[in-house]
């Protein structure tokens, strides 16, 4: 991808190896780290939201329309999915992409808990996301969750509350 942006092999690797070191230090720093992340949601007073989706769409607010900003304004506590403890999750064979995998796993672990709620945010017309979202309902079964679909280059957003 370096490369089509105008960069050596050389410049993307060390932009790579300096971006994920960051990430890594940002994670170490939080003031609730992946360990206990999972237990202060459990222990809170009022029900917890888990922002699902692939990160440029769920952790950007020109993609995911400030939806989780919204969720914080309303008293309610939101909790990233990657920094759940789910690596051990069973989920679908045949899950090929990355952040699918990380998702459903994040479901597996979140439909028996009893006070922390899903969000997906998708896109409009991703074919990654159709399929992510009937993996999801089968996964939750009864329990209910919120997909947000934003499609950008409408400025629409699409709601559905599922169960």
């Amino acid at each position: 991808m370096g490369i089509k942006l105008g960069f050596t092999e050389s410049e993307s690797k060390k932009a790579f190896a300096v971006a994920y070191s960051n990430k890594w230090n940002i994670l170490q720093s939080q003031p609730i780290s992946v360990k206990t992340a999972l237990a202060e949601a459990r222990r809170a007073k009022r029900p917890v939201i888990a922002i699902l989706g692939r990160p440029y769409n769920a952790f950007t607010t020109d993609a995911n329309m400030d939806i989780p900003k919204k969720y914080i304004t309303g008293g309610y506590s939101v909790i990233p999915f990657d920094i759940l403890p789910f690596t051990d999750k069973s989920i679908y064979p045949n899950m090929y992409w990355y952040y699918g995998q990380q998702n459903m796993k994040a479901s597996v672990l979140l439909k028996n808990e009893d006070n922390i709620y899903v969000t997906y945010i998708s896109n409009f017309s991703c074919a990654p996301d159709s399929f992510l979202l009937h993996y999801l309902k089968w996964i939750m079964g009864t329990k209910p969750f919120f997909n947000s679909r934003v499609g950008l280059a409408h400025g629409r957003c699409r709601c559905g509350y599922a169960h």
